[in-house]
């Protein structure tokens, strides 16, 4: 159980940096 946990964190994690760089993308070719 501990260990489920720790990998849904992390890639809970990559997911939100991802999202992050890709907003920050749109965000470069909007302006």
């Amino acid at each position: 159980r501990e260990t489920f946990y720790k990998t849904s964190l992390t890639l809970y994690n990559i997911f939100k940096t991802r999202r992050v760089i890709l907003l920050q993308c749109c965000a470069e070719e909007l302006i």
